[in-house]
């Protein structure tokens, strides 16, 4: 489930060579609309109804402090990653690819992000616990990558600017799942308060981190943007270390 998010961006990179450079890019959004309506049409009925979810579901009272810590390092990490899936067709356009090539970039790093999130959460199944310690490294791991794609962005060198972008779309952005995962394991008792406590920070950071990016591309370039997105991923890293151990 949690692979659905780089899948939509691998179909998006796909559709720039595909579609939108043979038949215009409204028909890219208009299979894309077509194809959502087919797909909810296959989404499962619940298991359980809400009554009973109730019934089972009994609340006991945790500290909000962590939690609140959490969410605000789900906003920093998600606010970083988030602009990869707004800005890195164009920064590739900018450092020099063409639009096809930049879209195949996209690709490339979304296949990345794909394969990642499903090993980590096959090894997740496998592993007794500290999980988060996990998820900070890798959003650590992605600070890089962004670090990778300034530098690609400033220099025009395109080797190292794919490298940044499979290191920042595949590490950086593939530890979702794991992060809902220990979530609910350090959570039993009151899963869905945690989580609508952390998915809140990290809806927030996937809207306004695109938008800070973008002032920033307008402003300083995507050189400067991607610096600031490496910096958004270690505070982030840092602050979910705190949450961890508060």
């Amino acid at each position: 489930k949690q692979s659905a998010v780089p899948l939509a961006f691998l179909l998006g990179g796909l559709a720039v060579p595909v579609i939108a450079l043979t038949v215009g890019w409204r028909w890219a959004f208009a299979l894309a609309a077509v194809a959502a309506v087919g797909a909810a049409f296959w989404l499962p009925r619940p298991r359980m109804s809400l009554a009973a979810q109730r019934a089972v579901t009994r609340l006991r009272p945790e500290p909000t402090a962590p939690l609140v810590a959490l969410a605000i390092a789900f906003c920093l990490a998600a606010g970083a990653s988030a602009s990869l899936g707004a800005f890195l067709v164009l920064s590739a356009v900018s450092t020099g690819f063409s639009s096809a090539a930049a879209g195949l970039v996209a690709v490339l790093a979304s296949a990345c992000g794909i394969a990642v999130r499903v090993l980590v959460g096959l090894l997740a199944d496998r592993r007794g616990g500290r999980h988060f310690l996990l998820v900070a490294g890798m959003i650590s791991v992605g600070a890089l990558g962004f670090a990778a794609l300034a530098w690609g962005s400033l220099l025009h060198a395109p080797v190292l600017f794919i490298f940044g972008a499979v290191v920042a779309f595949g590490i950086g952005w593939g530890w979702n799942g794991l992060f809902n995962y220990a979530l609910v394991q350090n959570h039993p008792n009151a899963p869905a308060r945690a989580t609508g406590i952390t998915q809140t920070g990290g809806r927030l950071g996937s809207v306004i981190g695109p938008l800070i990016c973008g002032v920033l591309v307008e402003h300083v370039g995507y050189t400067g943007a991607w610096a600031v997105s490496a910096g958004e991923a270690l505070l982030g890293a840092g602050t979910l270390l705190l949450g961890r151990h508060m």
